[in-house]
């Protein structure tokens, strides 16, 4: 059986992490190797609609099945760590049909930074990963906080935190700071101001470095 790699995409609101994955899930089926992509939220899911509710709804047009607008975060972060740990199963699945890569556009990297910038104790987050699958390389999109919100608008619809430009910033400077290092998991910082063609370049030469991608499969 194939030992599934998992790559993660993480970045602050409206970096492009939808764009690049997209490009390095097709560059990885070009080259012959089956890959899956994915993304968290799942909104198809009864967790993730329940995500979502919270995210895009206003409080004054909210459906009487979504979670109430002002729900505690303890209780959001449950419902987030329930979304990708329905999905472990699935992840075993695609490890026994012999997928080579998992490309997840956002993942437990981005509930950790977004939970410790919400105020919740490190080791509770961690422990609500304890399960799941670790990624086998993060990749991060870095742009400045100014760029997110000047990108609001061209990219889907925005969320309740795409517009809070300190939360953003906040989380920008939790995900370049040294603090999760020591996770075990290996980390890549890409320049995210660079054109689309040159960042997916970068990822594609580190990716093929990392995990010894040949293109002649």
């Amino acid at each position: 059986m194939i030992n599934i790699k998992i790559i993660s995409f993480t970045a602050i609101d409206k970096a492009g992490k939808h764009t690049q994955s997209n490009l390095l899930h097709e560059y990885l089926l070009k080259c012959g190797y089956k890959s899956v992509k994915s993304e968290f939220h799942d909104y198809q899911s009864p967790t993730g609609k329940l995500i979502q509710g919270y995210l895009y709804a206003k409080q004054e047009d909210r459906p009487s099945h979504v979670i109430p607008y002002n729900v505690s975060k303890e209780t959001i972060e449950l419902i987030m760590a329930a979304d990708k740990q329905a999905k472990q199963d699935w992840f075993n699945d695609l490890e026994k049909r012999g997928v080579d890569f998992l490309i997840l556009d956002r993942y437990i990297l981005d509930q950790l930074v977004y939970g410790l910038n919400a105020g919740h104790d490190e080791e509770w987050l961690l422990s609500l990963q304890s399960k799941m699958r670790q990624p086998d390389l993060e990749i991060v999109i870095d742009i400045p906080a100014e760029e997110s919100i000047r990108r609001r608008g061209k990219h889907g619809a925005n969320d309740r935190y795409e517009s809070d430009y300190n939360f953003l910033n906040d989380i920008r400077h939790t995900l370049l700071s040294d603090k999760f290092t020591n996770r075990g998991t290996y980390r890549i910082i890409f320049n995210g101001m660079q054109s689309v063609e040159d960042i997916h370049k970068d990822i594609v030469e580190a990716v093929t470095r990392h995990f010894e991608v040949s293109n002649e499969q």
